[in-house]
């Protein structure tokens, strides 16, 4: 960005001519002209600070403008992510089984595209009184982020130790956190434990467990959840009301 683009109207206290020749300071160690024009006392702290503010707001917002455009571009993208591992659990309503795509499947398809568009994605996870938190961020090359979080209790179903309870869950936050923020969809997710005729917009059968798993652990009164939800059943919730329905249960927890 050229000085001049960064001076809205003309200033009385920085002549034009003294504007211009700061453009002819070279750069030095990285610092940015307008440093080494202060340095060289070309310019007072007080306009430096000045138009360093007003080079951070435009450049801050073209990596934003840059950010979702490049977003934009790699959603014009036809991206099929196959199931490529199947799930069989059993609860008190019986056996359920679901093919699912894992999260290292879905990334070999998914970063070589992100790194077309200069996109790169990654997690930060947190564990705080038995939750643990990860959250997913989008980055751009320019330095815009996005990010999403979920969180959920160690999964100890099928005799895992600690450590493999919350392997567990992280995988499983990060593979949901990544599908949100780039806003894709698996083919698991049309159909989970679902029939043909039943709507594509449902929650998966994980999610369902997971739903049914999280009442129970906070002790929440389930006919008082789907009432509020407006389901008859847990399998019943709309995948676009998922967030949500985790949302009311922790706050039952919290309420506790």
């Amino acid at each position: 960005m050229s000085v001049e683009t960064a001076i809205i109207e003309p200033s009385n206290e920085i002549p034009l001519t003294k504007m211009q020749g700061l453009q002819q300071v070279p750069a030095a160690g990285g610092l940015s002209p307008l440093v080494v024009a202060a340095m060289n006392g070309q310019l007072d702290t007080e306009k430096l600070a000045q138009l360093l503010a007003i080079q951070k707001d435009y450049e801050r917002n073209e990596a934003e403008k840059a950010f979702h455009l490049a977003l934009s571009d790699f959603k014009k993208n036809s991206l099929v992510l196959d199931k490529d591992k199947l799930v069989s659990f059993t609860t008190q309503k019986g056996k359920t089984e679901y093919r699912h795509t894992t999260l290292g499947a879905a990334l070999s398809k998914i970063n070589p595209m992100l790194g077309n568009y200069g996109l790169s994605i990654g997690w930060e996870t947190q564990q705080e009184s038995g939750r643990i938190t990860v959250k997913c961020i989008l980055s751009h090359a320019l330095g815009f982020s996005k990010s999403t979080s979920l969180s959920a209790a160690p999964d100890d179903s099928g005799g895992k130790n600690s450590i493999q309870a919350i392997g567990s869950t992280v995988h499983y936050l990060e593979r949901y956190t990544a599908f949100s923020l780039l806003g894709i969809a698996s083919k698991d997710q049309d159909d989970d434990g679902h029939g043909a005729g039943d709507s594509p917009d449902k929650i998966t059968a994980e999610q369902a467990a997971d739903l049914e798993a999280l009442l129970t652990e906070v002790g929440a009164n389930r006919a008082a959840f789907l009432k509020f939800i407006k389901c008859e059943s847990v399998e019943d919730i709309l995948a676009k009301n998922y967030a949500n329905a985790i949302a009311a249960i922790e706050q039952k927890r919290k309420q506790k």
